[in-house]
């Protein structure tokens, strides 16, 4: 049975030593579980509790879209034996409280023994609180500080923009090797068109929080996993130029399966990019193409 995250926050004080995982971990790629399984050697070293810090919302000012939302984060955390979360929601106060305050505010609430972070880790109002800043307030307040370098896959270094890329230009295999857990989608199934129906390839649509990085337009060999079950399916990202629909929409086809999901949530999880959205000449071109593409 998987124990629920306690999510903390600076009025929630627990007596247990902490060490305290600082980042964003917006996707928990490679590089984020290299840093989250050194907290948890630290944490049995020095019979600690670990704690992931993160954000409960999106803290881009330019509103990028996130690999993988907030309870998405948690639901992975849980995964990865994880069970406590010090989440901040970014918002005007959040962002002009100073790194000093920040870290005094740490430990005035918490009993922290160690601390890990990556080597580019910044924090407080205007990011001027790094490394080096914590180093010094770690060295004064005898808290162990690890720092972690970059980690690289094949010559490339990992990192959350790195994936972003991969994603929004189909390379999702390659996005996957550097995720671990392999990229997907969640969200219910809402009332459609039914042109999947009429086309003989009845599909789910899926509502996605608004937060949520999209792929590129196109189709996808995927998994399905609704129900405690994974079906091999085929999902269509993008707009329907052959329909003259601008709309975006998340659609799949779940191979062998007909029964009504409306309601139900589905995880889809991203195998591989099959093909690029396309405008067909008919709905008989379109049905021919959909018969290939379910050749993967």
């Amino acid at each position: 049975m998987t124990t629920p995250i306690t999510q903390l926050n600076f009025n929630t004080p627990i007596k247990q030593p902490l060490c305290i995982a600082l980042g964003f971990f917006d996707c928990l790629h490679i590089g984020h579980r290299t840093l989250l399984d050194q907290a948890k050697s630290i944490a049995a070293q020095t019979h600690a509790t670990v704690v992931v810090k993160t954000f409960t919302n999106n803290p881009d000012v330019n509103q990028s879209p996130l690999i993988y939302t907030y309870p998405e984060r948690l639901s992975l955390l849980q995964t990865l034996n994880i069970n406590h979360v010090l989440g901040f929601n970014f918002d005007d106060t959040f962002k002009n409280v100073s790194y000093k305050e920040f870290l005094h505010k740490l430990t005035a609430s918490f009993s922290i023994v160690a601390l890990v972070c990556g080597h580019d880790y910044t924090f407080g109002k205007d990011g001027l609180g790094n490394v080096q800043k914590l180093q010094e307030f770690c060295a004064t307040n005898n808290i162990l500080l690890k720092v972690l370098p970059p980690v690289e896959v094949n010559g490339t270094r990992v990192s959350s923009t790195a994936i972003k890329g991969l994603l929004q230009s189909g390379g999702v295999m390659r996005a996957n090797s550097l995720l671990a857990t392999p990229f997907y989608l969640q969200g219910k199934v809402i009332q459609g068109f039914g042109r999947g129906k009429n086309l003989g390839y009845p599909t789910a649509n899926v509502q996605l929080s608004p937060d949520k990085l999209i792929p590129l337009q196109g189709v996808y060999a995927t998994s399905t996993t609704f129900n405690g079950a994974s079906y091999p399916s085929l999902t269509f990202i993008g707009k329907k130029p052959t329909f003259n629909d601008d709309s975006l929409s998340v659609e799949t086809h779940i191979k062998n399966y007909s029964d009504n999901l409306y309601g139900d949530t589905l995880h889809i999880t991203f195998n591989q990019f099959i093909r690029a959205n396309q405008k067909f000449d008919s709905s008989q071109a379109l049905i021919k193409q959909i018969e290939k593409d379910l050749l993967f």
